[in-house]
């Protein structure tokens, strides 16, 4: 994705191909969000935590992994409501 964007900024004008070669050869900096947001974050995270100790962060976070589960969303939904009514 770095090529990908740079070669289209160095293409466009915004930086020379030299500013474009000497920034390929800088290793990324980036940080990783573990933040669960979204629908059933406590699925998500038993999910994610699975994954991680059968594959590894790395395969996990940045290996283009596709994911299917059995969870069904509006269950997940129904039973979180019933449960925080009963609270």
């Amino acid at each position: 994705r770095q090529e990908v964007v740079l070669e289209r900024m160095a293409a466009e004008g915004y930086i020379t191909q030299a500013e474009r070669d000497s920034i390929a050869q800088q290793p990324l900096k980036y940080k990783r969000d573990h933040a669960i947001i979204g629908d059933a974050p406590y699925f998500v995270a038993m999910i994610r935590e699975y994954l991680i100790k059968q594959y590894g962060e790395n395969m996990v976070f940045q290996g283009g992994l596709k994911v299917y589960t059995t969870l069904d969303l509006t269950m997940q939904q129904a039973a979180e409501r019933a449960l925080a009514q009963g609270m």
